[in-house]
């Protein structure tokens, strides 16, 4: 019960503060929400759990991604919130990686331009631009290859050449 109360004042949204050095400090109450849902199974609002998208945390020193809310929530309710994400939001780290390994998962497309954006986003870890790098390739988007390889930049241009030489 007290759950279901403090989970209507949780943002998920905005839980997780980046910081440019590329740490971060997250909501203590949101972590709490989150483990209980996760832990005891606990049924939120549909709202609230789409928005737990924009959210990742640790157990057992891992990140545990978004296969919860897949469980929970329908194909394309999380699609059209990961393309809203996408487009508007500020995603770092794992929340990122979980929101283009879905697209990757699901083959969705219709987010390749706000991927392509991301090789040149310089408050992007390289790390993070990886990512977007793989959503690429596996797309087999040969658009990727001509237009952005020369682009990028260079721990961005060896990850995507060694990454081209295993995946083809």
């Amino acid at each position: 019960e007290i759950c279901e109360r403090l989970v209507l004042k949780a943002d998920f949204r905005n839980a997780i503060k980046y910081r440019e050095d590329g740490s971060w400090t997250t909501n203590i109450l949101c972590i709490l929400l989150w483990y209980y849902m996760i832990k005891f199974n606990f049924n939120y609002p549909e709202s609230t759990i789409l928005d737990m998208l924009q959210f990742d945390h640790f157990l057992t020193h891992q990140p545990v991604g978004i296969d919860y809310i897949e469980k929970k929530i329908s194909y394309c309710k999380i699609k059209s919130r990961i393309l809203e994400n996408l487009q508007n939001s500020v995603l770092h780290r794992e929340v990122l990686k979980n929101h283009i390994e879905y697209c990757i998962r699901n083959n969705i497309t219709d987010c390749l331009k706000n991927i392509e954006s991301f090789l040149y986003n310089n408050s992007l870890k390289d790390d993070e631009k990886e990512i977007a790098v793989d959503y690429l390739i596996n797309l087999n988007d040969e658009k990727f290859i001509k237009m952005h390889l020369n682009k990028v930049n260079e721990k961005t241009f060896i990850y995507s050449i060694k990454k081209l030489i295993t995946e083809k």
